[in-house]
């Protein structure tokens, strides 16, 4: 992947990453998993946490 099309890559991941997952990300752009995660964090996006409920011990 040539610098620029890296470049356009990581904003558009980025923009996607605002309204889906990590590997919808990952499908919309025909990546892998691993490189639509390297492209956000070089986009310096924060990862959202993988979810779920939390457990509460009182």
């Amino acid at each position: 992947m040539s610098r620029d099309a890296r470049a356009a890559a990581r904003t558009e991941a980025a923009r996607l990453y605002a309204s889906t997952s990590i590997r919808g990300v990952a499908a919309s752009l025909d990546l892998s998993y691993g490189t639509a995660r390297a492209l956000l964090l070089e986009a310096r996006v924060k990862l959202r946490g993988r979810g779920g409920a939390r457990v509460r011990r009182s």
